[in-house]
């Protein structure tokens, strides 16, 4: 059901996306236009791609409250801590 959901929302930006800068390419005149959407498309969609495989690799971690970090003390934190 999530998945299913984050393909909907995925496809509901996507087309918006491509709704609002099809609109901004008729527009605007100029030749650099059109290289601007490409970036704009790359730019969203590598965003896109990185925050769903962080999302699938974070999945198991987010309860997990084990310290990880060898060189972090977590004595000296809580000492060093404002209550």
């Amino acid at each position: 059901l999530f998945f299913k959901k984050s393909l909907e929302n995925i496809f509901i930006f996507f087309l918006g996306n491509l709704i609002f800068n099809s609109s901004y390419i008729f527009s605007t005149p100029g030749p650099y236009v059109l290289k601007s959407q490409y970036s704009f498309f790359i730019l969203h969609f590598s965003y896109g791609i990185g925050f769903l495989s962080g999302m699938i690799y974070f999945f198991n971690k987010w309860n997990d409250t084990n310290l990880i970090d060898s060189h972090f003390n977590r004595d000296t934190f809580n000492e060093n801590t404002l209550s």
